[in-house]
């Protein structure tokens, strides 16, 4: 008569365990270059959407000082753009979405002179210019077309 050999004690367990870790291994391994990609600041989407030659106009007619803004949303992107007061006759405006990691308005702090991105600490001037931090570039900007006697600009995206 042959000796009965019970069968080895969690061996189900051991390769449900190898089963798990191997199918673990193989997501991580395949979502890996969307990972990567995401950290990459080249792969950053810093348009204002599907805008395509959409007009937008704003009254400026609050903005009585050089150097200072109002900010409000692009059509149809919905994202956040600041119109910016050059001199009586200039304006400028903002796609507030950093260069760096895509982040966006209200992670974007006005202060005096500066916008600083609180996501990674990006500092730009107020005509959007980089000055610190790790975004590689200024902030996007748009052609905008001021109308003196409707104090009012019109933005182009």
């Amino acid at each position: 008569m042959l000796p009965i050999v019970p069968p080895e004690q969690g061996s189900r367990r051991a390769f449900l365990k190898k089963f798990g870790a191997a199918v673990a291994g193989i997501t991580i391994v395949g979502s890996l270059p969307a990972i990567l990609e995401s950290c990459s600041s080249t792969s950053v989407d810093v348009g204002a959407g599907s805008d395509g030659g959409q007009k937008l106009t704003v009254d400026v007619a609050s903005l009585t000082a050089d150097n200072t803004a109002i900010h409000t949303k692009a059509p149809v992107s919905g994202r956040e753009i600041l119109v910016v007061r050059r001199s009586s006759t200039t304006y400028e405006t903002l796609l507030l979405v950093c260069t760096h990691d895509g982040c966006t308005y209200p992670d974007i702090d006005l202060s005096g002179t500066q916008i600083i991105c609180k996501c990674h600490n990006s500092v730009f001037d107020i005509s959007g210019g980089r000055l610190s931090g790790p975004a590689p570039t200024a902030l996007t900007a748009f052609a905008t077309t001021f109308d003196a006697t409707a104090k009012r600009v019109t933005i182009t995206f």
